[in-house]
């Protein structure tokens, strides 16, 4: 409803929803809530990589600055510092690959050394040392959560089984399984965790 009074109100940009769609989907999904906030969490285990890929692509866009400087390539895509950075983060996602080095390319064929330096150590190295060290980060928060929730199935049996065993033996005579079965059979299992919690 919002979006669509903002749509009508401004009718040159009605991109509205675009930028609420994840708000809403995380609003109403809790698993969605909690994976982000998990990578929010690794990615800031992994800001040492990250400060590793910003500092490469600082120093690349240095060399690229001053290298090309005067040149028709510095002149269209190294023009200033910030634009070199930027041209560089786009290559280290290989969008603009063939046409940032062709203009260095054609001055001299060993140019393109550089730019393939840069895609090797960046691309095939830094931004898999970034994956690898997420993804492992997300394994670890994961495989820890499993086996809470193991823990806590296993507790949640035990303290319901302990309910049947009324001389507190270790072990169900004859009597208490029966009842334990008869409780089981009425189970109902639409009713809540709260009601679960408390039988």
């Amino acid at each position: 409803m919002i979006d669509l009074g903002f749509a009508l109100w401004m009718i040159k940009r009605p991109m509205v929803s675009a930028y609420m769609r994840p708000l809403v989907v995380g609003t109403f999904m809790k698993s969605i809530r909690e994976n982000a906030y998990t990578l929010c969490k690794d990615l800031r285990d992994a800001s040492v990589v990250l400060a590793m890929i910003f500092i490469f692509l600082a120093f690349y866009s240095l060399i690229c600055f001053f290298f090309y400087q005067g040149s028709y390539g510095g002149f269209i895509y190294f023009s200033s510092m910030p634009e070199a950075y930027y041209q560089l983060l786009i290559l280290l996602t290989t969008a603009n690959f063939p046409d940032i080095m062709l203009p260095a390319y054609q001055q001299n064929f060993w140019n393109c050394l550089l730019f393939v330096s840069f895609l090797l150590v960046g691309l095939y190295f830094l931004m898999n040392v970034l994956l690898a060290n997420v993804y492992f980060k997300f394994k670890v928060r994961l495989q820890s959560d499993g086996v809470q929730n193991m823990i806590d199935q296993e507790r949640y049996l035990n303290e319901y089984l302990d309910r049947f065993d009324i001389d507190n033996n270790g072990i169900m005579e004859p009597g208490e399984t029966k009842s334990f079965y008869e409780e089981i059979f009425k189970f109902d299992v639409r009713q809540s965790r709260v009601d679960y919690d408390t039988l």
